[in-house]
């Protein structure tokens, strides 16, 4: 209970997962579809095609989460963790067909004053990105691996904002 007798509120968290249906860049909606069923209803989890779409679900948060596809030189499935703000995130070369990159999304919103006090993100490896192609096996077989990491990490809330890599 508050001071003032009326209950705390539970922290705003929303994850999510922005992609494509082509090949790896799929990898955010589905770790989103596996978070969901993992976090059972602990967490709001949407997904997006563009980050764009970040700034209508930010008024109110707590924390964002985010996992999206990216190449930052490493093999098809390895998965990264930054915390925003970082130069790093910037470095990496997006895989996907967005039309404004994550990194100018989030500092639009932080120029608006509409980020939330902790942006986590995760990146994964892609690999294949031929349109209609599935997720790779190498991909795919990272998704237990980060939705375990995630909700891990909304346990602990790290405060660690160096990249995580497994192969």
């Amino acid at each position: 209970m508050t001071d003032s007798g009326q209950r705390a509120s539970k922290p705003r968290k929303l994850a999510v997962g922005i992609g494509s249906p082509h090949g790896d860049d799929q990898i955010g909606w589905a770790v989103m579809r596996e978070l969901a069923v993992a976090m059972q209803g602990e967490l709001q989890v949407k997904t997006a095609s563009q980050p764009l779409e970040l700034l209508d679900w930010l008024p109110d948060l707590d924390q964002l989460i985010i996992c999206d596809a990216c190449q930052a030189d490493g093999a098809p499935g390895d998965i990264y963790r930054w915390q925003w703000p970082t130069e790093s995130l910037a470095t990496c070369k997006r895989g996907g067909s967005h039309d404004l990159t994550l990194p100018f999304v989030l500092s639009l919103a932080e120029q608006l004053e509409r980020l939330p006090q902790q942006v986590i993100v995760w990146g994964i490896e892609l690999g294949d990105t031929s349109p209609g192609a599935p997720l790779s096996s190498a991909v795919r077989s990272a998704i237990p691996k980060i939705v375990k990491l995630i909700s891990d990490d909304l346990q602990m809330t790290l405060s660690k904002s160096e990249p995580i890599s497994h192969a």
